[in-house]
């Protein structure tokens, strides 16, 4: 080797700073066990965060309500005071009771939202092993080193243990404290208090009452067994109980009354059920049942006794009566005492001017033009038309059920005659609309123009003159100069 020979050195770089900062190059199983660590922590965090911000927000609600219901407790007890004297306690121990109670529940109302607030914090803490393990996982490990790194795999379970921990803590101990029992205001409280001891005091009544209503159900009639479960049920809903009751178990109760009496109708237990529905409807309404009821199951001697009945009713404007002879199939042509004397029903509510009953029984399809047999106040013979007239709704209703308008009494005279005797001008259209004999002649030879001649006439029968000239009405010796005269047009709706 010569003087000169020697070893030259390369010289080295210096390291580049870019390179430095550049990630190392990882593994698979590397970056499998970052994941399979980091997703866990990150997962459980995040639904820790959620779950206590929920819980959080339930507590602060329930303790803004009960300490609501503490500070208006005094006046949501004040109106079941009475009845909380009468039926339970004094309210004042009951308030106490109650306040001390709700002192428990809001303690731990508020340990509740304590654990919640605590759980929200150690779920943001577990985002900071949530970093470690990503940050080691990308940079903090060189490809040299260990595959699996022990340490983030053990952040990774004991992150999720305290969370895991800190959940079932809450769920199992703390919330169900929190949220079990007694979560009403101290109104509620006392009205279902007041509500248990009335049921506890009906209990008995109750089962009395409801025995009576068994032994009705089955309807044989008679027997003084129905009579005395009847009378049962009569005594216990007057006994002031029933005021104790429900809106909704009062019209059970009532519906239930109702349909045994429709049952019981033919037998003794009628009457006391009948009584029994007082209570529910009013005494006036029990008394119309009674009475009905007295009608309905009315027995008649024979059809003599059924008549009498009927001719009663008729002149106290019995409607009910009526319907009831009609009912049970009375002749109602037959004659017997009405206003004159020997008449039909029908004569009778003409007379009496009872408008509803005369379309009662001319709904039967009686005759109409019975003459009436003796007479007392009019003219024997006298139809029910005859009768009518002065009461043009009477009179129109005849008419249009097929009275005969030419009809005549003993004296001759027709309905038209005393139309116009009295001045009834609407009576007198009615007539000649219904094709009457303007012209005609009684026993002394008068047509209804002669009458309103008379001397001895009314003003009001002097008032139809006119109006029976213009209907084509003429006098006696008229008529018989021409016996054919003209007759004018009738309008269709009468005018007085």
């Amino acid at each position: 080797m010569g003087k000169f020979d020697f070893e030259i050195q390369p010289k080295e770089d210096p390291p580049d700073p870019e390179a430095l900062r550049a990630p190392v190059p990882r593994t698979r199983t590397q970056l499998c066990v970052t994941w399979l660590t980091l997703v866990p922590v990150v997962a459980c965090a995040t639904l820790a965060l959620v779950y206590g911000w929920t819980l959080s927000a339930r507590a602060s609600a329930e303790i803004a309500r009960r300490d609501d219901w503490v500070r208006h407790a005094a006046a949501s007890i004040a109106p079941y005071s009475a009845e909380l004297e009468k039926w339970v306690q004094w309210p004042a121990a009951l308030e106490q009771a109650w306040r001390t109670n709700q002192t428990h529940r809001l303690a731990g109302a508020r340990a509740h939202l304590l654990v919640c607030r605590i759980m929200s914090g150690v779920a943001l803490g577990a985002l900071l092993p949530a970093f470690v393990i990503w940050y080691r996982g990308q940079w903090g490990r060189g490809a040299t080193e260990r595959q699996v790194d022990l340490l983030q795999v053990g952040l990774c379970c004991l992150t999720v243990s305290v969370l895991a921990g800190v959940w079932r803590y809450d769920v199992r101990t703390v919330a169900a404290s929190a949220t079990s029992g007694d979560a009403h205001d101290l109104g509620d409280v006392a009205a279902a208090l007041v509500v248990e001891a009335k049921a506890k005091h009906l209990a008995p009544w109750r089962a009395e009452l409801n025995a009576a209503l068994v032994a009705l159900r089955p309807a044989s009639a008679g027997g003084g067994e129905l009579r005395q479960a009847a009378e049962a049920v009569n005594r216990l809903v007057r006994d002031g109980n029933l005021s104790l009751v429900t809106a909704a178990e009062k019209n059970t109760l009532s519906r239930a009354i109702e349909a045994l009496a429709r049952a019981h109708y033919r037998d003794d237990a009628f009457e006391p059920l009948a009584r029994a529905y007082g209570p529910f409807t009013g005494e006036l309404t029990v008394e119309a049942m009674l009475a009905e009821h007295a009608r309905e199951t009315k027995v008649f001697a024979d059809d003599r006794e059924a008549a009498e009945f009927l001719f009663r009713a008729i002149a106290n404007d019995s409607e009910a009566d009526v319907r009831l002879v009609i009912r049970r199939g009375l002749d109602l042509h037959v004659l017997g005492a009405g206003p004159e004397g020997g008449c039909t029903p029908l004569y009778a509510a003409v007379r009496y001017r009872r408008t509803t009953i005369a379309g009662l029984i001319l709904a039967t399809g009686v005759c109409i033009d019975i003459p009436c047999a003796e007479c007392g106040a009019g003219t024997a013979g006298d139809t029910p038309l005859h009768a009518a007239v002065g009461e043009p709704t009477l009179t129109r209703l005849l008419l249009e059920n097929g009275a005969n308008p030419d009809a005549t009494n003993r004296a001759g005279q027709t309905a038209l005659h005393l139309a116009a005797e009295r001045g009834d001008r609407t009576s007198v259209k009615l007539l000649a609309q219904h094709r009457a004999n303007v012209n005609c002649l009684d026993q002394l030879g008068r047509t209804p123009l002669d009458l309103t001649n008379d001397p001895a006439a009314t003003d009001a029968a002097r008032g139809a003159n006119g109006l029976l000239q213009e209907l084509g009405g003429v006098t006696a010796v008229d008529l018989k100069r021409n016996p054919n005269p003209a007759t004018a047009p009738v309008a269709t709706t009468p005018q007085n």
